[in-house]
């Protein structure tokens, strides 16, 4: 179930030691096969006006020991991998403690016809 979090509740939840925890172990599981990960993609695009560029920048991956999967905005260059991990354990953290607002998983599926 996706949870709704305020910044309020991760200051509430996360500690500096958790945290720096998690690249480590990240990239021992990449380097260990047990991990997956994709380049950053960047989709660039003018604004109507000309005057700015509008860009979504990218990363995934997938860790197979969080039975999970990731996505990361403009995370600069590098894996996507962290946020998966990163996002696991808030989300463990966040349930764990009762913090968060649960969200309909149907807000976000939909129904595609091929």
């Amino acid at each position: 179930m996706p949870l709704l979090l305020r910044n309020q509740d991760l200051s509430e939840i996360l500690s500096m030691d958790s945290v720096m925890q998690v690249p480590g172990t990240t990239f021992k599981e990449l380097y260990h096969g047990e991990a997956v990960t994709a380049p950053r993609a960047d989709i660039l695009s003018p604004s109507p006006n000309g005057q700015a560029i509008h860009g979504l920048k990218s990363m995934s991956g997938v860790i197979l020991s969080l039975r999970g999967h990731g996505w990361g905005h403009d995370g600069g260059p590098g894996y996507g991998i962290q946020f998966t991990a990163m996002a696991k354990l808030i989300y463990d953290l966040a349930k764990e403690r009762g913090v968060g607002r649960e969200l309909p998983l149907e807000w976000f599926q939909q129904n595609v016809n091929s």
